[in-house]
C-alpha cells in the first residue's frame, strides 16, 4: 500500500477511536477539544482557522468512517502510484479544503448550518480524478449489483449529490453535507483539468523539438544535427519521466 493512503487511513481510524473513547468516558475536556476540530458555520461563534483541515479527519459513526475509507483505499492507491505521493497528498488536501469552503459558503447563504465533519469531500475528489483519468475502467457496485464504467459512475453520483443538496436546502431531510461532496469534486475537476492541459502542452513542446532534430547538413548527407534548445528538451523529458515526487504540476 502506498504511504500516503496508508497514513491517511491510519490517522482517520485513530481519530475515530479517540472520538469513541471520549464518548464512552464522557470526559468533558476531551469532548470539548474534539468538538473544536469540527468545521462550524460562519457566524456560529465556534469557527476556528484550523477546522478547515481538521474536520476531514473526524467521523461520527463506524459506517461514516467505513464508507469514506473504503473508496480512499480502493481508488486512492491507483492515484497515488500515478501522481506520486506528494502530489497525491496535495490533491487530497486541496479537495478536502475546497469541500469545506463550499460547505461554509452554502451554510452562510442557506442558514441555519450545522457543524461539518468527515473526509467525504476529499474522497469525492478522488472519485472524480479516477473517473477522469480512467473513464473506461469498470466499477462493480454492491447495490445495485451492476458494473459501470468509472465515468458514468462519477456523473451519476455527482448528479445524485446535486439534486440531494438542492432538495436538502429547500427542505432538510438528512444531515449529509451534499455540497461539501460537490465542492470536493469541483476542486478535483479543476486540478485534473489543469493536469490534462499541462500534459497536452508538454506533448506539443516535445513533438515540436523532436521535429527539429533532423536537418540537412551542408554536404547534403541528411545526417542528424545537434539538438536545438537542449536545456528545454531535457526539462520536458525530466517532467514526463518516472520521477513523480517533485513539486510542480501533476505528472502524466
Amino acid at each position: 500500500m502506498p504511504p500516503v493512503v496508508f497514513y491517511l487511513l491510519a490517522i482517520n481510524v485513530v481519530m475515530w477511536l479517540v472520538v469513541q473513547l471520549a464518548i464512552f468516558t464522557k470526559n468533558p475536556l476531551m469532548n470539548a477539544v474534539l468538538d473544536s476540530l469540527m468545521l462550524f458555520p460562519i457566524g456560529s461563534g465556534y469557527l476556528r482557522p484550523w477546522q478547515i483541515v481538521t474536520y476531514m479527519f473526524m467521523h461520527g459513526g463506524f459506517w461514516h468512517l467505513l464508507l469514506n475509507m473504503w473508496p480512499l483505499w480502493m481508488f486512492g492507491r491507483t492515484l497515488e502510484y500515478e501522481l506520486g505521493s506528494k502530489r497525491f497528498l496535495l490533491y487530497y488536501m486541496v479537495c478536502g479544503i475546497g469541500a469545506g469552503l463550499v460547505q461554509l459558503l452554502v451554510n452562510y447563504l442557506v442558514p441555519p448550518g450545522a457543524a461539518t465533519l468527515g473526509a467525504s469531500g476529499a474522497v469525492f475528489g478522488i472519485l472524480l480524478a479516477f473517473g477522469m483519468l480512467h473513464p473506461n475502467d469498470r466499477i462493480g457496485l454492491i447495490f445495485p449489483p451492476v458494473m459501470l464504467k468509472a465515468k458514468w459512475f462519477v456523473m451519476i453520483y455527482g448528479a445524485i449529490e446535486l439534486f440531494a443538496g438542492i432538495g436538502n436546502s429547500i427542505n432538510r431531510f438528512d444531515n449529509v453535507a451534499h455540497f461539501a461532496h460537490l465542492g470536493g469534486m469541483l476542486f478535483g475537476f479543476l486540478l485534473v483539468l489543469e493536469k490534462k492541459q499541462q500534459d497536452i502542452s508538454l506533448l506539443l513542446n516535445r513533438v515540436w523539438h523532436e521535429g527539429n532534430y533532423h536537418t540537412t547538413t551542408p554536404n547534403g548527407a541528411g545526417e542528424k544535427a545537434p539538438r536545438a534548445s537542449t536545456e528545454v528538451t531535457d526539462r520536458s523529458d525530466a517532467m514526463t519521466g518516472a520521477t513523480t515526487d517533485e513539486a510542480g504540476d501533476f505528472p502524466r
